[in-house]
């Protein structure tokens, strides 16, 4: 009974972290027109789902989130691919987060959080390369970085606060 009481409330927790990236992918972005996407503050929020739902809800509030915003954007080109992309940055972070037990440092986090932003880099370069070009996908590159930096500066502080409730 009680593992079926803790399965429902990650559902519920992941429901409402697929909802809060999407919103934060969609209300609050910085276009990159060339490369068709924009900068947000998402994978913050991401990552912090990730460390609290561990890596199977954490994966797919990541993915599912991120997609929706994908899709109510009008960038419904790039939906599968960050439905891919940014679950498995949730399980990059989740499943260190596991191997570090009890730890809620975000000092202990940093090396996750950049292995899963560089995650997030190359494979939309990967992706980019084939849908628009060598050229668009390098000069999209920048932006992604910068991606990948917001998401890691603004998750430690939300990390440090809200990561002492994991379910």
């Amino acid at each position: 009974m009680e593992a079926n009481r803790q399965w429902q409330k990650k559902l519920v927790v992941g429901g409402l972290f697929a909802a809060i990236i999407c919103l934060l992918t969609f209300l609050i972005r910085v276009p990159i027109p060339w490369a068709q996407g924009y900068v947000h503050p998402g994978d913050a929020a991401i990552y912090l789902g990730a460390f609290i739902l561990g890596p199977l809800f954490g994966a797919l509030a990541a993915g599912l989130g991120s997609a929706l915003a994908d899709l109510i954007s009008g960038f419904p080109v790039y939906a599968p691919v960050t439905f891919i992309i940014k679950a498995l940055m949730a399980v990059i972070v989740a499943l260190w987060v596991r191997r570090l037990s009890d730890t809620t440092s975000a000092k202990a986090l940093i090396l996750p959080l950049f292995i899963a932003a560089a995650w997030m880099v190359a494979g939309y370069f990967i992706y980019e390369i084939p849908a628009f070009g060598f050229g668009n996908a390098l000069a999209a590159l920048p932006f992604n970085l910068l991606q990948g930096a917001v998401g890691v500066l603004v998750a430690i502080p939300l990390i440090n606060i809200g990561g002492k409730y994991r379910l």
